[in-house]
């Protein structure tokens, strides 16, 4: 490769880096305690798909048109709460690494192999499934071994009917812990019902 081909081909992958930060910076993080989470009947309404899953295995590439480094991440569907049903998904989120190309998308964050997640989910122009509600359709699962449970961090019910004048909920001692999975779940099937019965997708 040439010297003027290397710097073009620098010059490119630089503006890969610079659209991710610009088109996804404003992603916000659904664990993130520092921002107010999305109302969960909005997620809700805004997916076409909602699933409880487990991430089996995640490839990053360039995308269809060389913008952006890209990474799919396919998973092992538990249950389908919402949507056609399916063995598995493959959802593609911004960012990721090719050869010695590292893009990282801020708010963004990709699936570890063995990650156990409910997604709220819609697909792009091209078809392809990303996390509804910019990012904060994502419900990452926990679990307490101690207690031998499950718990989730992401938007609850609590925070969606909380008025704007009540504060949230502090991260300190005597705090409310964090929903199970169950109750998620549960929330997730009584809200997705209550939309059904409404008219709602």
């Amino acid at each position: 490769m040439t010297r003027s081909h290397r710097s073009s081909h620098l010059r490119s992958q630089c503006v890969a880096i610079a659209s991710a930060v610009l088109v996804f910076g404003g992603v916000r993080p659904a664990w993130s305690s520092t921002v107010a989470p999305a109302d969960v009947t909005q997620i809700v309404a805004s997916a076409s798909a909602i699933v409880h899953a487990t991430a089996i295995s995640s490839a990053s590439h360039w995308n269809e048109d060389h913008s952006l480094v890209v990474t799919d991440t396919r998973f092992r569907v538990h249950e389908t709460l919402k949507g056609e049903p399916a063995a598995t998904i493959t959802v593609r989120v911004p960012g990721g690494q090719v050869g010695k190309l590292l893009v990282e998308v801020p708010g963004v964050a990709g699936f570890a192999p063995g990650a156990e997640v409910v997604l709220a989910l819609a697909p792009d122009r091209r078809g392809m499934l990303r996390v509804a509600s910019g990012g904060g359709g994502r419900w990452d699962v926990e679990t307490d071994r101690h207690h031998e449970t499950k718990f989730v961090r992401g938007p609850t019910l609590h925070d969606a009917r909380r008025s704007p004048q009540e504060p949230a909920l502090p991260k300190a001692a005597g705090a409310k812990s964090p929903p199970g999975l169950s109750e998620l779940l549960q929330d997730l099937r009584d809200v997705i019902r209550a939309s059904a019965a409404s008219g709602g997708r």
